[in-house]
């Protein structure tokens, strides 16, 4: 009986999230599934009587304004295969790779319903209609946008006027049909005027995620000026671009930035702005940068951010914690299936159905998910004070740092061990950056907490998983190795964590928030047993994955790190380091990282020129980074 009743509260999980993400949002059912499914079957899902799949439980969490990429899943071989081809369209669509994208719309994979039919066959359309934009058909990029909106969204002219909640691709979906249907005349520009102040409306209000939201906000922004820019009071285009710049800056993402700042710097200028000498130098900055790396900086609307969740294959997830636990497939299968079946479940050949499932996770002591991959609690408020704590520590705050995690830890469950391993985590690097505690102590309690939930093996060429909270651990005890002068140590621990996951099926970029923190560390490494090449090489990893992510938040730190290596290899590179000292103080000036400000302007000021005048100077070319 009271194994029947765990599996229970096991199978009830995913429901508890959905359930708890609507009530703390105040969201009303109807609003939530219009469209995709009923209102009985959320109920169902709430109670725990059926499970969602993958595609709409992603699509209801992005209604309810929680972003996929913070979500951890586990998948079929099956599921994994679609999420991987929809992966590789948005890609061929950021680089205009239309053969490839026509090939990928013709492929079997598309063809087969495995997941959701009506989210996949919108998904579909959205692609068709792309393929249509690539070859400036906006008559047949209309209709596919169109039928890809219906899919999901039942009366599309009036849902901007009724109660009920979208997902970020489907506010691209209709922001493309806007853009399409304005260009080919299909809609009248009264009617796409009302479009784009509902869907304004809408973004700026929702009480969705500030990720979703300035996924699309500044991209409506610039579509609107581009179609309806003389239509717009010059006090209603200032105010529509400087909400759209506030949102990245909160964001910390690059979204559209450069086409929002070249559409902003003229209205600024018309009214003389002072601010606008400033700006102007931001542009030059984010120009480069994305340049530098091959990107666009033209204005491109069916270029998506999109939201992809962290994805762990069943059979390898399940094969990793078995062998964490010492069990034996047999073990595991015992009184749930045999261990033929569970075999084939490890091999990928099999996926197991909902029940067994749940059975086997549990006694792995898998969740079917966790929400941002570092707490195991169900309390939407202890995911905003986790934010509000990140934001303490990058700005230094770290007293304000431990008062915040003291409000964290009281409202989670601190017997969870990835609660009290988040929580120690933090406490102890906070008070060790305050003298609080001793570095040596400091290390070996960050050992201790990573084999919490981490057999200690040595073999490099065993895979694992990493979560989040583990990821940081490891690049805080490297940190902390570093200040030991221990830097062979961090070196080879940096390096075997990074081997491992190369061994995974799942690519490991998918969990590159923590695997950023990792590099940067290991490039810090190299920098102080004097690799400076070794050290440059790997920030401009750091810093490439981070542009082509949009994600603006270690840009700043990474120029910064990139300059002082090559500061160090000699004056034949003056030009260059001055030149990202320079970048690093305007990117982390337009994201308000008041730390970085502060501290590249005295650095900068103190050893090349107190003279200067950041607003009124002038920029070269970076040619070597």
């Amino acid at each position: 009986m009271r194994k029947r009743n765990i599996l229970r509260m096991q199978r009830v999980r995913i429901g508890q999230l959905l359930k708890r993400f609507r009530i703390e949002r105040q969201l009303d059912v109807k609003e939530i599934c219009i469209g995709l499914c009923s209102a009985s079957a959320i109920g169902y899902f709430e109670r725990g009587q059926h499970v969602p799949d993958i595609l709409l439980y992603e699509r209801l969490l992005e209604r309810m304004g929680v972003s996929p990429e913070e979500i951890s899943m586990m998948v079929s071989e099956e599921e994994y295969e679609y999420l991987i081809w929809k992966e590789e369209v948005f890609e061929n669509i950021e680089k205009k790779h239309w053969n490839t994208l026509k090939e990928l719309i013709a492929s079997d994979i598309c063809k087969k319903i495995s997941c959701n039919e009506k989210i996949e066959r919108q998904f579909y359309y959205y692609a068709k209609g792309i393929l249509a934009v690539a070859n400036e058909d906006y008559v047949s990029a209309t209709q596919f946008f169109e039928k890809a909106a219906e899919q999901t969204i039942p009366q599309l002219y009036e849902i901007l006027q009724m109660n009920v909640l979208l997902s970020a691709l489907e506010v691209q979906i209709l922001m493309l049909h806007l853009y399409c249907g304005i260009r080919s005349d299909v809609l009248k520009i009264v009617e796409g005027q009302a479009i784009f102040y509902g869907l304004e409306n809408y973004l700026y209000n929702s009480k969705a995620d500030i990720h979703e939201r300035a996924k699309c906000y500044p991209k409506l922004i610039c579509i609107g000026m581009h179609l309806f820019g003389d239509g717009f009071k010059e006090r209603e285009q200032m105010q529509f671009c400087q909400k759209a710049i506030d949102m990245l800056r909160e964001n910390k993402s690059f979204d559209d930035i450069t086409e929002l700042l070249r559409l902003y710097i003229p209205i600024l200028k018309k009214r003389e702005n002072r601010e606008c000498s400033f700006y102007e130098k931001q542009y030059e900055v984010f120009c480069d940068l994305l340049q530098s790396e091959g990107l666009d900086t033209e204005f491109r609307p069916e270029c998506f951010n999109r939201s992809m969740p962290k994805l762990y294959l069943v059979s390898e997830y399940f094969k990793m914690k078995r062998i964490e636990k010492n069990m034996t497939q047999e073990q595991v299968s015992e009184e749930i299936c045999a261990p033929e079946t569970y075999s084939r479940i490890e091999n990928g050949v099999r996926f197991p159905k909902a029940k067994k499932q749940e059975a086997l996770t549990e006694r792995l002591e898998i969740g079917w998910c966790y929400y941002r991959g570092e707490l195991d609690t169900l309390e939407l408020r202890a995911f905003e004070l986790r934010t509000q704590h990140r934001i303490a520590e990058i700005e230094g705050r770290r007293y304000d740092a431990l008062d915040l995690l003291d409000d964290l830890e009281a409202i989670l469950d601190m017997n969870r061990v990835v609660n009290y391993q988040y929580i120690t985590l933090c406490r102890c690097v906070s008070e060790c950056r305050l003298r609080k505690r001793d570095v040596e102590e400091t290390c070996k309690i960050l050992e201790e907490l990573l084999y919490l939930t981490h057999k200690k093996n040595d073999d490099i060429l065993q895979f694992t998983y990493y979560s989040q909270t583990e990821l940081e651990i490891i690049g805080h005890w490297a940190q902390f190795l570093r200040e030991q002068r221990k830097y062979e140590e961090g070196i080879a621990l940096c390096e075997r964590v990074i081997k491992q996951m190369e061994n995974s099926k799942v690519d490991f970029e998918q969990q590159w928030n923590g695997f950023s923190f990792v590099f940067r560390v290991l490039s810090d490494l190299y920098f102080a047993v004097g690799k400076y090449e070794v050290s440059i090489k790997i920030r401009k990893y750091v810093k490439r994955e981070n542009i082509r992510r949009k994600d603006a938040i270690n840009i700043p730190e990474t120029l910064d790190a990139i300059a002082d290596s090559l500061e160090h290899l000699g004056m034949q590179y003056s030009n260059n380091y001055k030149k990202l000292y320079r970048y690093t103080y305007y990117i982390a000036d337009f994201y308000r990282i008041n730390k970085i400000v502060d501290f590249t302007k005295k650095y900068y000021e103190e050893n090349f020129d107190s003279q200067i005048i950041w607003y009124e100077d002038y920029f070269l070319p970076v040619s070597v980074w």
